[in-house]
């Protein structure tokens, strides 16, 4: 029987996640073009790690990190969100799994209950993956400037 967990992130984990986000870049599924070094990705780490608003969590499948889901509170009742599974554990509904059960964790813990996610226009399965998980295609507004990007979609889900 496979067990899957959600951990809230560690500062032992800061490695696995320095890796999986350059991996990100390298796929081109990231905003960020350039590999980010392990000197700033510390720095961002440390500072996000005990913060109010941003919450890191890893996905284990036994006892093997096999990816990341954050969340960014920035308003009442709202967050952002941003998964990613390292690539061999991609297709296996996985994903969804985690998200779902992620998704009740912070209803219950943070009152949320509009999820937000940004996905670039060039990432389909991510936007397969969105709308496989009840997240609606919304448009872009101005009041969403200094979060996303025009260029990408928006998708929210309301929980």
């Amino acid at each position: 029987m496979q067990i899957k967990s959600i951990k809230k992130a560690t500062i032992k984990d800061i490695r696995f996640l320095f890796n999986l986000y350059n991996a990100s870049i390298v796929e081109k599924y990231s905003k960020t073009k350039k590999i980010i070094s392990y000197k700033k990705h510390k720095i961002w780490f440390l500072q996000n790690l005990n913060c109010k608003t941003n919450k890191i969590y890893v996905l284990y499948y036994n006892d093997y990190k096999i990816g990341y889901i954050r969340i960014k509170i920035f308003k009442l009742r709202s967050c952002y969100i941003s998964i990613y599974l390292k690539k061999s554990q991609r297709s296996k509904n996985l994903g969804s799994i985690y998200l779902n059960t992620l998704l009740k964790i912070i209803k219950k813990k943070f009152y949320i209950s509009n999820i937000y996610a940004e996905v670039l226009k060039k990432n389909i399965s991510s936007k397969i993956f969105f709308n496989k998980n009840e997240f609606k295609l919304i448009k872009y507004s101005n009041r969403f400037k200094s979060i996303f990007s025009k260029n990408n979609y928006i998708f929210l889900r309301k929980i």
